[in-house]
């Protein structure tokens, strides 16, 4: 494909070695992907959440299936994982929420919307939903309901970070204690917000930005900044392990910005070229590598501490679009919108 930097020009020797090790393909592109974040539990590894209703649970890299939960009239909107992987919560089309523990499984009533975002607490003792502008957080043990906000617009995106829930829509970041009880703290800004992530660190949030800009608020303070001059909307964002790097999508180029000493305002990013079209998921396997997947279909290996070019090695997995890129162990796994799922090794 045009556009890409074969491996035999990868400008850094330490860039690793990408070793295709497993494929599987699914009847439907993947609307999410989730990882468990201690490895594998009685779920797998990792979810995809498919465009045709199920839910399929791999057991890691090898990509073999270890369930499948159709749970929800209509196909499943959203899916999350606790820490440890032993608690997974979905919401479909048809208004319900399913939780799955080891004591078993339980779905609440129906409802005429959607349940649209789901997140699970680190240690799975509450978990969130949204039906349009309402957000429940509910307990997991009992099944009972801690909180209801009603929030001025639909959440884009829901999550549970240190101790927090943090919720973004058109208008900012809202954040209430992991129980979803206590005072409101909303971090404001006048755009529709598409993604949110926070770095490792705590100290920042970012958000994608319907306005082509990614926005970023010091947790502590409420000091916000913004980063602009994006062709289009920005959705693929990700943190290095260390918070020192932000890469972002928004273009054909991957974004990265530094939030060393003062931070990355009024600085000029470093930009990786490379794919040939939209960046479209982003993941870091160590602080100083990146992956990045685009709507060309490929998935690309950046070293950030190469001295000279982009340090940049490519592997062109599938034709279709890509969805989402995570990482499992020492893999780097890409699924696709056609449904092919591949697990690279990455040797080092």
């Amino acid at each position: 494909m045009s556009g890409l930097i074969p491996p035999e020009t990868a400008a850094a020797p330490r860039l690793p070695f990408v070793t295709p090790a497993a494929r599987a393909q699914l009847p439907d592109g993947p609307l999410d992907v989730i990882v468990s974040p201690d490895g594998a539990g009685p779920h797998g590894a990792f979810a995809v959440v498919c465009a045709g209703g199920p839910v399929v649970c791999f057991a890691g890299p090898d990509l073999g299936v270890v369930a499948t939960y159709s749970d929800h009239d209509g196909g499943t909107c959203a899916a999350a994982y606790s820490t440890d992987g032993r608690v997974l919560v979905s919401g479909g089309q048809d208004g319900t929420y399913v939780v799955r523990t080891s004591d078993g499984v339980r779905q609440s009533e129906r409802s005429t919307s959607w349940v649209e975002q789901v997140a699970v607490s680190r240690d799975g003792k509450h978990f969130a939903i949204s039906r349009g502008k309402t957000l429940l957080v509910v307990d997991t043990a009992s099944f009972s309901v801690r909180a209801t906000h009603v929030l001025a617009s639909t959440p884009s995106a829901l999550r549970f970070f240190d101790g927090i829930l943090a919720a973004a829509c058109y208008g900012g970041v809202h954040v209430w204690s992991q129980d979803g009880t206590g005072a409101q703290r909303t971090y404001p800004w006048r755009s529709a917000l598409l993604s949110l992530v926070q770095s490792p660190d705590t100290k920042y949030f970012a958000a994608g930005c319907q306005d082509a800009s990614v926005h970023c608020w010091k947790r502590s303070s409420g000091e916000d900044f913004q980063m602009s001059g994006y062709p289009s909307k920005v959705k693929a964002l990700a943190f290095s392990q260390d918070s020192r790097f932000l890469a972002t999508g928004g273009s054909d180029t991957v974004t990265v910005w530094d939030f060393a000493g003062a931070g990355p305002q009024g600085s000029t990013p470093r930009e990786l070229f490379g794919h040939a079209g939209i960046v479209t998921a982003l993941a870091f396997s160590s602080p100083r590598r990146l992956w990045s997947g685009g709507h060309d279909g490929a998935l690309i290996g950046w070293d950030l501490a190469a001295r000279k070019g982009n340090g940049a090695v490519a592997l062109h997995v599938d034709d279709a679009p890509v969805v989402a890129v995570f990482v499992v162990g020492r893999h780097v796994i890409a699924a696709h919108s056609g449904g092919a799922i591949v697990s690279c090794e990455v040797v080092s």
